[in-house]
């Protein structure tokens, strides 16, 4: 496979995620993106020196961005998991009434 195609496959599959991600349906796309425009990220830096400077920088700024504004939501996924997690392990119906609480105020962020 060469590097553009490479390239393009991960473009592809990063704007699929993304649209995912968008519909709020499954944290699964969220983390997507983010792994993959990481790796595309990974792909442009190893080639920069054989891309125009300017549109390089310009698409290391958007990934970044999309990066940053995608780790909260992935820390959110990640919260409501834990306490979804610990919800089914409660020793007390307190405990589970509790976390029960604590996943439906995030889930409402």
């Amino acid at each position: 496979m060469s590097v553009q195609s490479y390239i393009e496959e991960l473009i592809s599959f990063l704007k699929s995620q993304l649209q995912g991600a968008l519909r709020g349906k499954n944290p699964e796309y969220v983390h997507q993106t983010r792994v993959t425009a990481r790796r595309l990220g990974n792909c442009l830096w190893v080639f920069k020196a054989r891309l125009p400077i300017v549109a390089y920088q310009q698409f290391r700024k958007n990934l970044s961005a999309l990066c940053r504004g995608l780790g909260p939501v992935r820390d959110l996924d990640v919260k409501i998991q834990f306490l979804k997690t610990r919800s089914c392990l409660a020793e007390t119906p307190a405990e589970k009434l509790y976390t029960d609480h604590l996943v439906a105020m995030l889930m409402n962020k």
